[in-house]
């Protein structure tokens, strides 16, 4: 009897709590990023020049959450997760 009391009990104090919204977007990007790599000698002359390629990536995720109780009291928040290698 006690469970189901105290069961009862939390779906009655749970139904009075307003739900928020939330949204969930991001972007990503990939590409090669690319230097040119210079070399001088004592004088100031070039001796060698060479292309030097790196692959770079980002993802980032951004969530956004807001919603309003009952009593009219508006709420929100924002996170973001970022992922920059490069």
């Amino acid at each position: 009897m006690k469970k189901i009391l105290l069961a009862t009990t939390m779906l009655t104090a749970t139904a009075g709590i307003a739900s928020a919204e939330m949204t969930v977007t991001g972007t990503a990007r990939m590409g090669v990023m690319s230097d040119l790599v210079t070399q001088y000698d004592d004088d100031g002359d070039i001796t060698s020049q060479a292309v030097e390629a790196a692959f770079s990536s980002r993802v980032r995720v951004d969530f956004t959450g807001s919603g309003t109780t009952d009593g009219g009291l508006t709420f929100g928040a924002t996170a973001r997760a970022d992922n920059s290698p490069i």
